[in-house]
């Protein structure tokens, strides 16, 4: 089957690069809206529009270790999450300290992390994976009278709320992701928002130390844009799919990434496409709640964070195999039958070989989040996901797990 139904993305329409194109010629001179649009979907009073969600979570541990006298160098992350999180917090000379997660419904084990010592931590970060929104209430009273930061990483959960407040505000400051997969994107990008006008100042003087944009660097952007707008319609993406030079699907830790200004061309893109943005999130919700009905409690598989008359808009649909050889197979069956399924990060982040001297409690049980890396794999939930698609994964599915 030549057809390919990418893992992630966002369609982009031939009306929208044009759109695009015109309106990054006129807005030469121009400030675009793109801050107030984030503004608006976070809640946040002030915004600032960085190169990607790990440099901005990169710019907001800096400023907290400035406004703390840099008297705690610790970050409370859990053990199972995107790659990018560990790696901003050691490129800003922190340390880093795992909990635990549950993997029924990949939040934090909340048992052991209330019996963390948090006498060197600086802030902690939520778990927020593919749209499912970490428990705040308890989160909070986990850590209650620790004195730390609460950094709300919405990477995953742009757009979603909890107890009638937005992601990205849940906590003092919070950060972005409008990478390819999101529920928005600017093809590349992040973003730092908060209401806290003593962290505000500091993210601010950060902000003018960074370098402006190279024209080459938007000319790149627009050549990468364009081809993945162009690319990831199913009938084209097998062809990048199986490129192993664009590395698409993998999962890297590096320190080493760029920290700078989003680009004219980028806050362009991200107004163009937040005109989508509830028609996006609206679909993946369908989509997703199609999916889990069909596949829950059958084949013994599990989907964490999901009930009965849920309507998550989840940017993946996370589903746990019985065990790792059932992954493996669903994976493989999915990509066979046209299905960009995908088993995401590879391993616990204590099983990182690079991270090893970052980390400040290698001895804990991550037993949860071994057992996550090992069992779980992730369905594409946006629009050019159709009602067969739908039907034909939840058969492949109930066929593996017979």
């Amino acid at each position: 089957m030549l057809r390919l139904v990418p893992p992630a993305g966002i369609p982009v329409s031939v009306t929208d690069i044009f759109k695009i194109i015109s309106a990054r010629i006129s807005s030469a001179d121009k400030k675009t809206d793109f801050e107030e649009t984030i503004k608006k979907i976070t809640g946040a009073k002030c915004c600032w529009l960085v190169n990607s969600g790990r440099a901005a979570n990169y710019l907001i541990l800096k400023s907290l270790y400035e406004l703390s006298g840099k008297a705690k160098n610790e970050v409370v992350i859990p053990a199972y999450t995107c790659f990018s999180v560990p790696a901003s917090i050691a490129k800003a000379g922190l340390k880093i300290r795992l909990v635990d997660i549950e993997p029924n419904n990949l939040d934090y084990d909340y048992d052991k992390l209330s019996r963390c010592d948090f006498s060197k931590s600086l802030a902690i970060l939520p778990v927020n994976l593919f749209g499912i929104v970490s428990d705040w209430n308890k989160l909070r009273m986990a850590v209650s009278d620790s004195g730390l930061y609460f950094v709300d990483d919405s990477a995953q959960t742009l757009g979603l709320s909890y107890n009638g407040v937005k992601c990205g505000s849940l906590g003092d400051v919070g950060f972005l992701s409008f990478g390819r997969g999101k529920n928005l994107t600017t093809y590349s990008g992040g973003a730092i928002v908060t209401s806290d006008d003593k962290i505000g100042d500091c993210i601010e003087k950060y902000m003018r130390e960074l370098p402006s944009p190279n024209p080459l660097v938007e000319l790149r952007i627009l050549t990468e844009f364009l081809f993945y707008a162009i690319m990831m319609r199913p009938w084209l993406y097998r062809l990048p799919a199986v490129l192993p030079f664009l590395g698409l699907g993998k999962t890297v830790y590096d320190e080493g990434f760029a920290v700078e200004s989003m680009t004219r061309l980028q806050k362009t893109i991200g107004t163009i496409i937040s005109g989508n943005f509830q028609r996006i999130v609206q679909i993946r919700a369908s989509n997703a709640s199609r999916l889990a009905k069909g596949i829950s409690n059958r084949g013994g598989y599990s989907i964490p964070g999901w009930n009965t008359g849920a309507a998550i808009p989840f940017i993946r649909l996370p589903i746990l195999a019985k065990d790792e050889s059932t992954r493996n197979l669903a994976v493989k069956r999915l990509f066979h039958i046209g299905i960009g399924a995908s088993a995401m990060y590879p391993s616990a982040i204590d099983e990182i070989p690079s991270i090893k001297e970052a980390l400040v409690n290698l001895t804990d049980d991550f037993s949860g989040a071994r057992d996550v890396s090992r069992r779980l794999f992730t369905l594409p939930t946006h629009a050019y996901l159709t009602a067969n698609d739908i039907d034909n994964i939840i058969a492949c599915l109930r066929d593996i797990g017979k």
